[in-house]
């Protein structure tokens, strides 16, 4: 059965994946891919449409497993066993452990062996502290699935979808969980950008305030960025005037554009016909001043012979090269 409009709990992970709207329905994700590659792009992921969507991975699994144990909710999670001994698979070399993995993924588990589920349980204990530190307590309502429309540029509805980690009414604040190699404060800000948290944070901000009028104006939206390796370090992040203001019009591009490839039904890729392009600004002063300390590369030898100065810049390769030539 479909779902309305509405702020969800215990909508099982699998059902949302595969969109309980109506419609096709636009995600953040499926906005991030759309306005960040193409629309064929967005339209290959899509659940109800191309349906070829993120295979996932050891890291996807770790962080998915990490969200579980400091939410409450989340995936359900399986240490596999082996079931003539009893005892956890080490790895999944052997045929019954690999079947075993198979089947949990296809039941909407993540399959883990028993190493990796304790790796994950001492990340989480190593963050709940960190958070505190920070006054942060997830105390409100975790994994809600929103859906809500949007209207596009012409007044036609967009229905959209989202899954939120953690919602704190009270607060009107909504919590993301990220668990990164590095939360540094730069590595945050372009995360927001490369992974698409900008238009997320847009996204859900517009999803509360839509559902809960009486909260508009009020939300905050806050990144819990959150290192898997000790010391766990916790950066929590949210949007100031510019990356709210870019994350809105990304956010407000990509529900146009949805709207108008749903109505007309094109996908279009990259480019309709062929490009020329120019050499980038960049590149092209970068090779002019190769040439500049080529021709200016020789001095006086003995007995007044004309030699070259020998350095890298002047063969158009730097420290990383040399890494890889010697």
């Amino acid at each position: 059965m479909a779902l309305g409009v509405g702020l969800y709990e215990n909508i099982d992970s699998e059902v949302y994946f595969d969109d309980p709207c109506e419609v096709p329905s636009l995600s953040q994700s499926i906005a991030h891919t759309l306005v960040s590659r193409s629309p064929l792009h967005a339209w290959t992921q899509h659940p109800k449409l191309g349906g070829i969507g993120k295979k996932p991975s050891k890291e996807m699994d770790t962080g998915s497993v990490v969200h579980a144990l400091l939410l409450g909710k989340g995936k359900r999670m399986l240490v596999i066993v082996d079931p003539e001994t009893g005892e956890p698979f080490g790895d999944f070399k052997k045929k019954a452990a690999r079947e075993l993995r198979d089947q949990a993924r296809s039941e909407g588990c993540i399959p883990l062996l028993q190493h990796q589920y304790e790796s994950a349980v001492g990340i989480a204990d190593g963050i709940r502290p960190k958070l505190k530190e920070f006054g942060i307590e997830l105390s409100g309502k975790s994994e809600l699935t929103a859906v809500w429309k949007e209207r596009d540029e012409f007044a036609h509805d967009v229905w959209c979808r989202g899954g939120l980690d953690h919602f704190v009414e009270d607060a009107a604040t909504i919590y993301d969980l990220k668990i990164v190699r590095s939360s540094h404060p730069r590595a945050c800000q372009s995360h927001l950008v490369g992974f698409g948290g900008d238009i997320q944070s847009a996204a859900y901000t517009s999803a509360i305030e839509k559902l809960k009028p009486e909260l508009a104006g009020r939300v905050q939206f806050v990144f819990l960025f959150c290192e898997a390796e000790p010391p766990h370090c916790v950066t929590p992040v949210f949007r100031l005037g510019t990356m709210r203001e870019y994350g809105e019009l990304r956010w407000r591009r990509a529900i146009n554009k949805w709207s108008e490839c749903l109505r007309n039904d094109r996908w279009p890729q990259y480019v309709d016909e062929p490009i020329g392009v120019e050499a980038p600004q960049w590149a092209l002063g970068a090779e002019l001043e190769l040439q500049f300390s080529a021709d200016n590369a020789m001095s006086d030898g003995p007995n007044g012979a004309r030699v070259s100065r020998v350095s890298g810049e002047s063969y158009g390769y730097g420290i990383e090269e040399l890494d890889r030539v010697f």
